[in-house]
């Protein structure tokens, strides 16, 4: 490092200004020392416990609603039930505030109508945002802050998904042409963005609100659904359909849902009747409609506020994920064993689920004792694989892998994973006792090294192994 020196001159006023500065200092009493908590938003799970900084020693914690997040005097804040609370921090008569939801995750979308500051949106606390891709298909249909957008949300560490406006059938031509335009310009559009397509751990929605799709049958929003999802699937991109309750109601949610296609609902409550403790379910907005779903992001107003956007005073859409870690549990175990339809030496692998909860998954197979890897990172929208190296015998599995957005459990897999001792696909107590036994008798160790459970990859097999398991069974089984 090069360092320069001072004149004399220099050094003398510096010393001038030193002095009178610390006179100052003397001849007035101290102000006192801000309170600052980074954040203004923050999300954990039940159960879980999120630490908070209002960057002094001292500070008195409180929590405005103890039954849904308490705080200690640390700031350490424990998540008991589905709700949000305000945590507040207090010293020498300042204070700061941060909203903690407990079960869901905060976010907000955004397009060329909103004046973004990502350093203030990432400073906020947000855990996702939704970005606009363009609309329809004619002409230069672009949102025009669409990569300034994602390179925003990408190099602040956000994590996003994308959003198409469709104008489907509102033009001369019909709407599943229309449906298939759209969807090759989305894909044209998003070539744009490759450079940052890792940070995007969300689906690509199809957004359905203009008047003559309320017009429309539910069969004919289904085959655009369908028409747009598969052009996108066949990219590797998985997908959801974002609409409001009077569009969804009248979709086949069972079928889209078994194509892997996930949803976004639109539906916009006033903040006093807004109730955060529990879940939301789609149609409910109207009696009778109720569809008993849940949704995958719900969007619960378009007025809301975020430092990011227009300096804190312009509206912006707020939406939400539920932590529903139960429900990503059955899932999960449901696409561990794939349906297999087999012809000779053909298997025909079929799988289909809601993809929120999955980042990417792995097929392997056992056979006769070994665990042979049939194909590796695979995108979590795949419905269906073809292996032509099938043997009689031959058991398959899909080793799920987390949605690092969803959970603080990471590189977690169902299916046939390490552990795994006997073999069967699912966690137990034996494993765990076998893999005890296994690092206290290196000769009770299988021969084929998949099953050392070497969870930490320190190349040793110890106790903390056996720790990690454990911890993964209470995960898998509680």
């Amino acid at each position: 490092m090069q360092v320069k020196t001072m004149g004399k001159r220099a050094l003398a006023a510096v010393c001038a200004l030193l002095l009178c500065v610390s006179m100052m200092g003397m001849a007035a009493p101290a102000s006192a020392a801000s309170v600052d908590i980074p954040q203004t938003v923050d999300s954990l799970e039940i159960g879980y416990t999120l630490p908070l900084s209002a960057g002094q020693a001292g500070v008195s914690w409180s929590s405005s609603d103890p039954a849904v997040a308490t705080v200690d005097q640390n700031g350490v804040v424990t998540g008991h039930s589905m709700g949000k609370a305000t945590i507040t921090a207090t010293y020498g008569g300042q204070s700061d505030s941060c909203t903690v939801s407990v079960g869901f995750l905060n976010g907000i979308d955004v397009s060329h109508h909103n004046v973004t500051d990502w350093d203030a949106i990432a400073a906020s606390g947000v855990d996702f945002v939704m970005i606009r891709v363009g609309y329809g298909w004619e002409g230069d249909q672009v949102d025009r802050e669409f990569v300034n957008n994602v390179k925003g949300a990408y190099e602040h560490g956000i994590p996003f998904g994308l959003y198409f406006y469709s104008y489907a059938g509102t033009e001369s031509t019909p709407a599943e042409e229309d449906a298939q335009k759209e969807a090759d310009y989305c894909l044209w559009a998003m070539e744009r963005i490759q450079p940052y397509l890792d940070g995007m751990v969300l689906p690509v929605a199809y957004d359905l609100e203009e008047d003559v799709h309320r017009s429309m049958s539910g069969e004919q929003l289904g085959r655009l659904v369908k028409i747009f999802a598969d052009a996108l699937r066949e990219e590797g991109l998985s997908t959801m359909v974002y609409t409001s309750d009077s569009i969804i109601c009248k979709l086949d949610m069972e079928e889209l849902a078994g194509q892997g296609i996930s949803f976004w609902d639109a539906y916009y409550i006033p903040d006093d009747e807004l109730d955060f403790t529990k879940q939301l379910t789609m149609g409910s907005s109207t009696p009778g409609w109720d569809t008993g779903v849940v949704p995958d992001i719900w969007q619960y107003a378009s007025d809301g506020r975020n430092p990011g956007v227009g300096g804190g005073q312009a509206n912006t859409d707020l939406d939400l994920i539920y932590l529903d870690m139960d429900s990503a549990k059955d899932q999960l175990k449901e696409i561990a064993q794939p349906e297999v339809n087999v012809s000779g030496n053909t298997a025909t692998l079929n799988f289909a689920a809601r993809t929120l909860y999955l980042d990417s998954y792995n097929i392997v197979k056992l056979r006769d004792g070994q665990v042979l890897t049939v194909a590796e990172d695979l995108p979590r929208c795949t419905l269906q694989y073809i292996d032509n190296d099938y043997q009689a015998g031959d058991v398959y599995y899909l080793n799920c892998n987390l949605n690092p957005l969803l959970t603080t459990v990471t590189d977690t897999y169902y299916g046939l994973h390490p552990g795994n001792w006997d073999m069967e696909g699912t966690l137990n107590v034996g494993d765990v006792m076998n893999l005890a036994q296994a690092v206290l008798d290196n000769s009770r160790l299988p021969q084929n090294s998949y099953f050392r459970s070497d969870w930490n990859n320190d190349q040793v097999l110890d106790v903390l192994d056996v720790m990690t398991l454990t911890q993964q069974l209470f995960w898998y089984t509680d």
